[in-house]
């Protein structure tokens, strides 16, 4: 059976990004904001070990959608979730040296992003 709940999910063995991967904490925070507990078969600390244990059936992996797309990901099921695991979110922060001021380009990737940062 394909899971297509979050409660669904929660049968499931999982393959993981570390605690310190943003992914991860989106994960935990769903499922805890769902009230629901998951099993970790695996952790790892980068996408393609991920997918490859995925593969090997070592667990089911909640990645972005992007990583979804990757050519490591073929032949694996992708299944868009519903939302309902605790509204999980992505906050995107930028991170920029102190010491030179931004060039045109980080200044033209900073206008784009929702908030308009100040530099």
């Amino acid at each position: 059976m394909r899971p297509s709940t979050w409660a669904d999910l929660a049968e499931e063995d999982f393959v993981d990004f570390s605690a310190d991967w943003g992914a991860r904490r989106v994960n935990d925070l769903a499922f805890g904001r769902a009230a629901l507990e998951r099993r970790m078969s695996v952790e790892v600390n980068d996408v393609h070990t991920l997918l490859d244990f995925v593969h090997q059936g070592l667990g089911v992996a909640l990645v972005p959608a992007p990583v979804t797309r990757k050519p490591q990901a073929k032949g694996l099921a992708a299944i868009a979730l519903r939302p309902g695991g605790g509204g999980q979110s992505w906050q995107v922060s930028v991170a920029l040296p102190t010491a030179a001021p931004p060039g045109p380009a980080t200044e033209a990737l900073l206008r784009m992003l929702p908030g308009k940062m100040a530099v």
